[in-house]
């Protein structure tokens, strides 16, 4: 998600946390990981040298791409049986999430 919320753009991490709702311990230790995997690269600001800009590599531009069309042609792939299913199953889910959620109160 964080190489979603990046995109085209080029970000400072501060950007990224609020586009993202990010926690920032978190965010910093994924961000670290995606950096040091070579999804991210991570430069200085040339206004502030304290802060980091984000932007994707081309590694993350294709496993994005990727990801895109392997959920196109899934969403693509379902009949009309299949999503009378998962219709069915998500009104039942949201019925016993309300009813949990009644019974805490």
């Amino acid at each position: 998600m964080v190489l979603f919320t990046i995109g085209n753009d080029e970000l400072s991490v501060r950007d990224l946390l609020e586009r993202g709702h990010y926690l920032g311990s978190n965010a910093s230790y994924n961000l670290k990981q995606l950096v040091d995997a070579g999804y991210v690269h991570r430069s200085a600001s040339q206004r502030d040298r304290r802060s980091a800009r984000l932007r994707l590599t081309d590694k993350a531009h294709s496993l994005c791409d990727a990801i895109r069309a392997t959920h196109d042609s899934r969403q693509n792939g379902h009949d009309d049986a299949e999503a009378l299913e998962l219709g069915i199953a998500h009104g039942v889910l949201r019925r016993l999430e309300m009813l949990w959620t009644g019974s805490l109160r």
